[in-house]
């Protein structure tokens, strides 16, 4: 007879003691004097429970669950859940039989323990209840928890030594950890054959089964553990390449594993020298690859991608293969490879793919051949995940090497499986679990503590990993991957919606961390916190960090100096790190050159050239934490960084001690403070829509596939043409996306975002991400490339922030390409010609785009102008292209008219670094670079020498007296449709090529009665007639700026060939009413002022400084746009914490000062007030708390003992003098 264990769950041990202690009771007093108690007793001793569980002696068990109907109304009672047999489809699960007393029962048997079960009972097919007996519950549903170890799959190929897997120890009461188990062989016959020794197993070559049972034991817990037997790497790959030049050296052959069958390492493989003179690389191939991708590369010491002999990725498809040799013959420069199979290549029934219909609960397969239609077909295929093999009732023959598996019951959305035919696997393409109401419900966390957060007593780690089974936080003392310096391991809790967390006491500041992960029975070790805020050396280990510590003297008080405008009025440069700082004559030293601390030299040319030329926004290629550079410095140094690892982490690379985490930090913070010091905004380059390595990603290491998106056969998406694409719609996506850049805006106090291909994120994400950056930061800056490269499935499903849905994010601008290409020709043809360099046909599309109206735009705030940008040719190597004929005096002429257009139009002008000075990429063979991400320095470096030629310095004032221009015209910034449509017109009957627009004053500050730009593309002059009137030229063909180069009385305009040309006649303007909130920046009083009241007695508040300074004058009163406002009042927070302040000067008008205004100003120890209008109601709580003892406070005659009384009560230091 077996053996059985029975035992109650957790939660009736109290029912059970009490029941025991009535009957030893009841034994120690006579029956007779009791009897009445005797019925009592046999009443507790038959009280029902439900879960019953009795453990069998091989460990599994029997599960029976109970319910008394009390109403004897029940005709009928099904079991519901995920009990084995059981499921959540009414008339499809268990039927529970009816016993004595209305007691309805069911029994499920031999099941495998360290799992844990949710279930409901339906009443009548209709009414679902919760078990009554149990007060087990989660999700709304009871629970039945079987303690044990839990076992994954595991799969060993033959001849090579294998760490077997630790184990999940699940507990009675849910919990559950990893343990390292014990193992030995279940059949002691097969020792000679199959060996376990230190924890790892060796088998055979000569191993005849496709598994081998194990036993495994941890304390007193027993399972059994199937291994999967494969053979050793049995198909060889072999590579031939030939060159006509012989010239080997640095050639390699790369490859990676399409369909992620394991089949190979992927990686570098090298040639060695072949017998006929070529080179050739042999690849060996596991048995059941799918398909390989391959490319031949030129690597150099720097550059492991310095170039590829063909452009395009190649493929082999081994789907099927068994076994043999398989040669390729690759000749350099040709895209097609000869493929020669040799005699001894084994091919064999695969399945292809396998795709299953929740609806039907069938799976249909293609196979890569015929099957032989016989009895044996229904037992030809096995259908399993871990710890769950599903039941094939039957498998039919839909023909076309088609098969249709049908199962006894539906699958476990939540778990991924396998169908495996002949011992070869391929995984089932299942519906998409992450994004079903349910997984939504249960696993969206909403708290702000995922990562580590850090207190000097303690720090407490949250980690999302919803299908975990066991999470384990490894500390180590340094962040260098491979590094054997283990401190501690910390086994953390599972917690609500899918979160792990664990503490540790102590400061642990500067401990480096990663995350292993027990899914499936299988470690995933070592995984970066997708929450790092700074890592070690190439992004491989999290460190703990106290924030404080890196921020730079001043840092409370940064602040954005362009802070209240409007987008439309500002120059947005784009640059790169290392192209600005590197080149030998760009003014930095050795040490921090192509470091973020080279932007913050006095000496560095990249900042003084930009403050020079007026741009007010410094827009930053990627500086999060990339891929594609060794920060070691041993290999490529140079990448754009459109490869994203660790999305919150400053690049390493960039920094000057990679392998400290809190360098990297503080030195970001200290180049953003800088730039604002020099009056430059700053712009952080992201790139959300891809990351550098999906499977390697850390997030989708935690929570599989999670991160990505994947089509209907499994594949990874990739329109974004970097091989994957971002899941952005699931929530836990969206969530980080926002979070991540709240924080880049609240930690580094960046003033802009550019997004990489954003047109691949749905809107809602976007429109999430803008609402919540600007619930504190409203003056943040958002724009992206909103090209439309989502495919149909994804489309038909979500709305994408592309351009055409511009609409639908309001608070979002995008790159204008249909400005790009009117004036230089379309990109994806780059000889073609455009309105600059003589294409005809284009004045309307000039017209449209300089009101800031393409055809997908609705206000000038969402459109980004621009002729270049990092991607694709500089401008002047376009133009060059496009014009190969042209003297290098009308190539300047072209370029300058395109800048001319885009600079002055209505929207957000912006431009590539060096374009104003005609920076060139040039190739080694002399031909123009078009996309130079990985090209190295010798390409991509300014060279700020170029700027000392005339013909490049004389563009550069160019470009620079179209900016003071644009800044000196409000009429050119408007921020929205209406305003134009009422401001700029189109001027009709001029000559092709030829478009002019005339421009009204008196709105957004113009002081200019009226203007009138004129573009002439023509290699002729143009003449255009003028309003009449007296107008100063400010822009010909020769300078621009804003003072006047002539001056024009005869109402006629000559435009020289290829130019541009702007006039502004001057006049009495109407008024302007400016509107209460408008934001004014007065620099002779180095404040930013709020309007509060508009009218001829206007006011205005201070809001803060423009940039720190150590003395501040609130002034009496401030001029703008023609009007006077009084300054009555200094805003909350103006100067909160400011370490630079020393003296204050409160004007006379000044009647409100708010709370905090000047709070934490310890070095604030000189303060006049002015003002004899402060009242105790109108000075804010703690505005002078934290001022210092020795402050020196002079207030006007008669006010001494009220103002000393006021300013005590608001935190001014008692020790303080007034007088």
């Amino acid at each position: 007879m077996e053996k059985k264990k029975q035992f109650y769950p957790k939660q009736h041990t109290m029912l059970n003691r009490a029941i025991s202690y009535i009957l030893v009771f009841a034994m120690v007093f006579t029956m007779g004097a009791f009897s009445q108690l005797d019925g009592v007793i046999a009443k507790a001793a038959e009280k029902l429970t439900s879960p019953v569980i009795e453990q069998n002696e091989d460990g599994t068990y029997n599960v029976t669950l109970n319910y008394k109907d009390e109403t004897g109304e029940a005709a009928s009672v099904e079991l519901m859940g995920t009990l084995p047999g059981a499921s959540w489809n009414i008339g499809e699960s268990v039927k529970m039989e009816k016993g004595a007393d209305n007691v309805w029962s069911a029994t499920i048997k031999n099941v495998g323990q360290g799992q844990s079960f949710e279930y409901k009972f339906v009443l009548n097919g209709k009414d679902w209840i919760q078990d009554p007996l149990n007060a087990g519950e989660k999700n709304g549903n009871s629970t039945v928890i079987l303690p044990g170890l839990a076992a994954g799959a595991l799969r060993v190929t033959k001849g090579k030594e294998t760490e077997l897997p630790k184990l999940a120890l699940l507990k009675a009461d849910g919990t559950a950890e990893t343990v390292t188990a014990s193992y030995s062989l279940k059949d002691t016959s097969l020792a000679g054959q199959v060996t376990i020794s230190n924890g790892k197993i060796t088998v055979s070559e000569d191993y005849a089964q496709d598994t081998v049972v194990l036993a495994a034991s941890y304390e007193d817990k027993t399972t059994e553990v199937t291994v999967s037997i494969v053979k050793a790497a049995d198909i060889t790959l072999k590579f031939y390449y030939h060159r006509q030049d012989a010239a080997y050296d640095g050639w390699n052959l790369y490859m990676w594993d399409v369909d992620q069958t394991g089949s190979i390492d992927g990686g570098q493989y090298d040639f060695a020298a072949a017998e006929d003179g070529s080179v050739a690389a042999t690849v060996a191939v596991r048995t059941g690859a799918g398909s390989l991708g391959y490319i031949v590369r030129h690597s150099t010491p720097g550059n492991e991608w310095e170039s590829k002999d063909v452009e395009s990725d190649r493929f082999i498809d081994l789907m099927g293969v068994v076994s043999g040799t398989i040669s390729l013959y690759v000749e350099s420069g040709v895209e097609d490879v000869k493929c020669v199979y040799g005699d001894d290549v084994v091919i064999a029934p695969t399945v292809k793919s396998a795709v299953y219909d929740e609806n039907n609960h069938t799976i249909t397969v293609e196979m890569t051949e015929e099957l032989k239609a016989d009895d044996s077909l229904n037992t030809a295929f096995k259908v399993s995940a871990y710890g769950d093999e599903a039941v094939v009732s039957e498998v039919k023959a839909a023909g076309n090497k088609v098969y249709t598996i049908c199962l006894a019951k539906e699958l476990d959305l939540s778990k991924q499986y396998k169908v495996i035919y002949d011992g070869r696997e391929q995984q089932i393409q299942m519906p998409v679990y992450y994004e079903t109401k349910e997984f939504e419900d249960k696993y969206t966390y909403t708290g702000n503590d995922l990562g580590a957060t850090w207190t000097k007593e303690k720090t407490t780690f949250r980690v999302w990993s919803p299908e975990a089974e066991a999470v384990v936080v490894n500390l180590y003392k340094s962040g260098t991957e491979g590094t054997d310096d283990l401190i501690d391991t910390l086994t953390m809790a599972k917690d609500v919606n899918g979160t792990w967390t664990a503490e540790k006491a102590g400061d642990l500041n500067g401990t480096y961390y990663t995350y292993t992960v027990t899914r499936e029975g299988k470690e995933v070790k070592d995984i970066c916190d997708p929450y790092a805020r700074t890592t070690g050396v190439n992004g491989k280990r999290a460190m703990v960090i106290d924030l404080n510590t890196t921020n730079p003297t001043g840092w409370e008080s940064d602040s954005n100096p362009h802070e209240g405008e409007s987008i439309t009025d500002q120059i947005i440069y784009e640059g790169h790190i290392r192209d600005l700082t590197i080149d030998e004559k760009s003014g930095v030293s050795e040490a921090n050159k192509g470091k973020f601390l080279g932007l913050t030299e006095d000496k560095a040319k990249a900042v003084n050239h930009m403050k020079e030329l007026g741009i007010s926004y410094l827009h930053i290629l990627p500086m999060y934490d990339f891929g594609s550079v060794d920060e070691t410095g041993k290999g490529s140094q140079y990448n754009w960084g459109y490869d994203p690892v660790n999305y919150n982490v400053p690049e390493g690379s960039y920094s000057t001690n990679p392998s400290d985490g809190a360098v990297r930090v503080k030195e970001l913070k200290q180049m953003v403070q800088s730039l604002h010091n020099n009056d430059i905004s700053v712009v952080m380059d992201v790139v959300y829509n891809h990351v550098y390595n999906a499977n390697e990603f850390c997030i989708n290491k935690l929570v599989p596939k999670y991160f990505s998106r994947y089509g209907k056969d499994g594949k990874l998406y990739e329109d974004s043409g970097c091989g994957n694409d971002t899941a952005s719609e699931r929530s836990m996506v969206r969530k980080y996306i926002v979070d991540s850049v709240c924080y880049w805006a609240d930690e580094y106090h960046i003033d802009g975002f550019r997004f990489d291909l954003v047109g691949l994120l749905d809107v809602d994400t976007v429109n999430e991400i803008v609402a919540e950056v600007h619930k504190k930061h409203p003056g943040v800056m958002f724009y992206g490339e909103g090209w439309s490269m989502a495919n149909d499935e994804v489309t038909g499903k979500y709305t994408m922030a592309t351009q055409v849905n511009s609409k639908q994010t309001p608070g979002f601008a995008y790159f204008n390409d249909s400005i790009r290409d009117t004036l230089k020709g379309h990109v994806f043809n780059d000889t073609a010609p455009g309105f600059i360099s003589g294409e005809e046909g284009d004045e309307e599309k000039i017209a449209k785009n300089f009101l800031g109206a393409a055809d997908w735009c609705s206000s000038p705030s969402q459109t980004i102008n621009y002729a270049s940008c990092h991607d694709n040719h500089t401008l002047i190597d376009r133009i060059a292209n496009s014009r190969p004929d042209a003297s290098k005096e009308d190539l300047i002429r072209m370029n300058n008219l395109a800048a001319a257009v885009y600079i002055m139009a209505e929207g957000v002008p912006f431009m590539q670094a060096g374009e104003e000075f005609l920076r060139s990429k040039v190739n080694e063979d002399g031909s123009f670079n078009h996309n130079s991400y990985n090209a190295g320095d010798t390409v991509n470096a300014i060279q700020w020498g170029n700027l000392e030629e005339t013909a490049n310095a004389d563009v550069f004032n160019y470009y620079k007296g179209l900016i003071a221009f644009r800044k000196a015209h409000g009429a050119l910034r408007l921020s929205n449709a209406e305003d134009v449509a009422k401001t700029v017109s189109v001027v009709d009957g001029l000559d092709k090529n030829v478009v002019a627009l005339d421009i009204k004053g008196g709105i957004n500050g113009e002081t200019a009665k009226e203007m009138f730009v004129i573009f002439n593309a023509n290699t002729s002059s143009a003449s255009v007639s003028l309003p009449d009137g007296e107008w100063s030229v400010c822009i010909n063909d020769k300078a621009a700026g804003t003072d006047a180069l002539e001056t024009i009385k005869n109402g006629k305009a000559t435009v020289a060939p290829i130019s541009a040309m702007a006039l502004v006649r001057t006049g009495t303007v109407a008024p302007q009413e400016t509107k209460v909130g408008t934001k004014i920046k007065d620099k002779n009083s180095n404040g930013i002022y709020r309007v509060t009241k508009t009218g001829k007695n206007g006011t205005v508040e201070y809001q803060k400084p423009l940039s720190q300074k150590a003395t501040v004058t609130i002034p009496k009163t401030i001029k703008a746009d023609g009007k006077t406002y009084k300054v009555t009042s200094i805003a909350a927070n103006a100067f909160k914490n400011s370490k630079k302040l020393t003296k204050a000067v409160i004007g006379s008008n000044v009647t409100k000062i708010g709370k905090n205004a000047f709070y934490g100003c310890k070095n604030l120890k000189n303060i006049v007030i002015n003002t004899t209008k402060l009242k105790k109601a109108t000075v804010g709580a703690k505005a002078f708390k934290g001022t210092p003892a020795k402050a020196v406070v002079k207030v006007p005659k008669g006010k001494l003992k009220t103002y000393k009384k006021i300013l005590q009560a608001k935190g001014l230091n008692k020790k303080a003098t007034v007088k």
